[in-house]
């Protein structure tokens, strides 16, 4: 999850891994989106543990959708980054 900060941030980027996958896959990504002061990233943790990735493309975009909701009237712009083998 994201800690609440004292201003809004312009560009929130959510990072969702694939099937099978965890938040720490997209790691490095994270790291180095996180290097611009302007960029909050979230790495997706709704489909986790490993059989939730399994009910479906419709039931784990919900979910990351019901995550991106809690946070995202604090940014400008969203930006998804999906990854997937």
């Amino acid at each position: 999850g994201l800690a609440a900060s004292a201003a809004p941030q312009k560009h929130l980027v959510v990072l969702v891994h694939g099937l099978s996958g965890t938040a720490a896959d997209l790691g490095y990504l994270a790291r180095r989106l996180e290097a611009d002061a302007s960029v909050r990233v979230l790495a997706s943790g709704a489909n986790e543990p490993f059989p939730r990735t399994l009910d479906g493309v419709d039931a784990g975009g919900a979910r990351v959708a019901d995550e991106v909701r809690q946070v995202a009237s604090a940014y400008k712009t969203i930006s998804f980054v999906g990854n997937s083998l």
